[in-house]
């Protein structure tokens, strides 16, 4: 039975990862900006690795069979792509965008805040906030001018021309805290 478990959600999830890397950007045209978005907490890939870790080093002694062992391997390595190698990524296309493997119009957008460090937060018409932090801070900057840029948002440009200040002045000021603790 954890066998049929495991051999189910190992395919499930190479079919998961194929379409999040090969599929995801083909659909809905062509894709007009990748973005890649900052990885979410370590601890819990770490934690699920360490709850596999104990499960084998507990059935070690018992004798595990070598097909729940290949099985249990493959799981691991799963989580160590998923955890710590796979990105997300924001994907904007011509009539709409892909976050967290789903695909919304631009219309569904009610109104964009703009935060420090490359934070984007997307209100839905629904009411929904999408919070989106970017690798780079500078990546807000080309999200918000392209959206500007192609009409999908109307914004005020001094607004506009506020918010790529801002995200220069903390990229700058980033770097500079990271070259003063670098120098420490």
């Amino acid at each position: 039975m954890i066998n049929t478990a495991l051999l189910v959600f190992i395919i499930l999830y190479f079919l998961y990862a194929f379409y999040d890397q090969f599929i995801m950007e083909k659909r809905f045209g062509e894709t007009i900006l990748k973005v890649r978005l900052r990885r979410k907490s370590k601890i819990e890939g770490i934690i699920m690795l360490a709850l596999v870790g104990v499960a084998i080093y507990q059935a070690l002694p018992q004798g595990i069979e070598p097909y729940t062992m290949f099985l249990l391997v493959m799981f691991s390595i799963l989580m160590i792509y998923h955890f710590f190698i796979r990105y997300p990524v924001f994907i904007l296309k011509k009539e709409g965008f892909f976050l967290n493997n789903l695909y919304l119009q631009y219309a569904y957008i009610n109104t964009i805040n703009i935060g420090e460090n490359g934070f984007l937060q997307l209100v839905l018409k629904n009411g929904k906030a999408v919070p989106l932090v970017a690798e780079n801070p500078k990546d807000v900057e080309k999200i918000l001018q392209y959206l500007t840029d192609s009409g999908r948002i109307s914004q005020d440009q001094n607004a506009l021309e506020q918010a790529k200040q801002q995200a220069k002045q903390k990229s700058t000021t980033n770097k500079s805290e990271k070259t003063n603790k670098k120098g420490k």
